[in-house]
């Protein structure tokens, strides 16, 4: 009779745990590999490209620029013609729109000028919210509902109580925008893209392929958040260099289109590209008699929610104790603009550094300002406006119009500043609106401390300042020069969920 060895549970749970370990050490070594090209692009003459197809060594492609725009406008295959779509003269049956995050305008334009993502208009400015983070502005230009905080943390008014942290990013709960978008990265990934930087965002270009390719959806709305620390973990040279495997991949799907597919990519906000450390907040609310904490019990507690490391920070405090919370604020090494609400409605107090201070007006309709220095012109704004006002573009009492700040800040060094500050002084931005908002110089974050001490960043946002402030935008369609990011998307491209 044959006797059966029995291998004890102890040692075959070991075996098992191997076994799993080994196959998750395979999975890790393959996962996050560049994706492969599957075209090339060579200058033949002005206005001419080469186009070879890498999967197909012997297909050669022509590509024309017929108007001397710069852009790709006619192809000649093998298989046949086509031409660039366009909304006006042959629109397009289907559209992919991609938010990638966190590329600034700069960085997209250099491309460009390069000679890459030629089968797109010159890029535009796309003037981000204050502050420039994706919560906000990601909402803002899906025309999501507002979320519940400026971040992943936040602080709950009326349970008067942090909330949220990494379980909303791990989750996507509390995140309006998200149902929006047909792909988001899971949350694992967010999870780990800011330590495997490189991986991470070869993965989520896998990802994005292959999801788009599954898909028939007339209009498919996708978001690259691996784009975020690419600019916060490495050198903007590098950073760019990844760009280009994204260019591959996009390319790859309006190719596959023959002329049928347009496409919208656009950027949330900018970056600083400025090494960053930082602000010494604790110490100087201590040495000021402030009591940082996670609730509001006494008269001099003060609630900041910390979460990433970013170039701007909001305050929560007892009513009464707003203006010299502010005050102390402005004094802060790195800050550069302290806002909080005026006594009456539709006016905000500014406060810059060595003293400066003005005050904010608007009109009911949010169509009208009028600015009103103090002392010193904390948001750089007297210059343009005694320049509107050579040109008669201001009222007898010194109001001047939206329209008329916009085409003369957008792209200044605090962009469009005005109307973001109007934006983030109203009550709709965030269920839990703030009492306070610092704005950081380049070069300086608040955030996470444990965060702070496992990464370097290379470049932080969240400021008013124009690096941090200026994302992109582009497509097979032209676009204004510089828009706001509430006017990015026309009415057919908003996300119907």
């Amino acid at each position: 009779m044959t006797t059966v060895r029995r291998i004890p549970l102890r040692r075959a749970v070991r075996w098992l745990l191997l076994v799993v370990a080994l196959a998750l050490a395979v999975r890790f070594l393959y996962w996050g590999q560049p994706q492969p090209r599957a075209f090339t692009l060579v200058p033949v003459q002005p206005g001419q490209w080469r186009i070879t197809h890498d999967g197909n060594p012997g297909e050669v492609w022509q590509a024309f620029d017929v108007d001397d725009d710069g852009v790709l406008d006619r192809f000649v295959t093998p298989d046949g013609e086509w031409t660039r779509p366009s909304r006006r003269h042959r629109p397009p049956r289907r559209w992919l729109v991609v938010c990638i995050d966190a590329v600034p305008f700069g960085v997209m334009e250099e491309l460009w000028q390069r000679g890459h993502f030629r089968e797109f208009h010159r890029p535009s400015a796309l003037v981000s919210t204050f502050p420039s983070d994706s919560e906000l502005a990601i909402a803002a230009a899906l025309h999501a509902p507002p979320g519940p905080g400026y971040e992943h943390q936040y602080f709950d008014r009326a349970a008067n109580r942090l909330r949220g942290g990494v379980f909303v990013t791990l989750s996507g709960r509390s995140i309006p925008y998200l149902p929006r978008f047909d792909y988001v990265a899971p949350g694992w990934h967010k999870s780990v893209q800011y330590v495997l930087v490189r991986r991470a965002w070869h993965a989520e270009m896998g990802r994005l392929r292959q999801r788009f390719r599954e898909t028939q959806k007339p209009v498919f709305h996708a978001h690259v958040s691996s784009g975020d620390p690419l600019f916060h973990r490495l050198p903007r040279a590098e950073a760019q260099s990844l760009l280009i495997e994204f260019e591959h991949v996009i390319r790859e799907a309006y190719y596959a289109g023959r002329g049928e597919l347009g496409v919208l990519l656009w950027s949330d906000h900018g970056n600083s590209l400025v090494r960053s450390r930082s602000v010494p907040l604790d110490a100087l609310l201590h040495a000021r008699g402030w009591r940082r904490s996670d609730a509001l019990r006494a008269p001099r507690d003060v609630v900041i929610p910390a979460y990433g490391l970013v170039g701007f920070f909001v305050a929560y405090c007892a009513p009464e104790a707003v203006a010299e919370l502010a005050a102390d604020l402005s004094r802060l090494e790195g800050a550069e603009l302290v806002l909080y609400r005026g006594p009456e409605p539709n006016v905000a107090v500014l406060l810059g550094t060595g003293g400066r201070r003005a005050r904010l007006r608007w009109n009911d309709a949010g169509t009208h300002y009028r600015y009103e220095p103090e002392q010193g012109d904390p948001i750089e704004l007297e210059p343009v406006l005694a320049a509107l006002a050579a040109a008669g573009r201001l009222d007898a009492e010194g109001w001047v119009a939206d329209a008329d700040l916009f085409a003369a800040t957008a792209r200044a060094r605090l962009p469009d500043a005005v109307a973001r500050i109007r934006t983030w002084a109203g009550t709709t931005q965030v269920e839990n609106p703030s009492d306070i908002v610092v704005s950081l110089k380049p070069g300086y974050y608040q955030g996470r401390g444990w965060f702070d001490r496992l990464v370097t960043m290379e470049g932080t946002h969240g400021a008013l300042e124009r690096d941090s402030s200026l994302g992109f935008a582009m497509g097979t369609d032209p676009l204004p020069e510089t828009l706001r990011l509430r006017d990015l998307l026309p009415a057919e491209l908003q996300p119907r969920n």
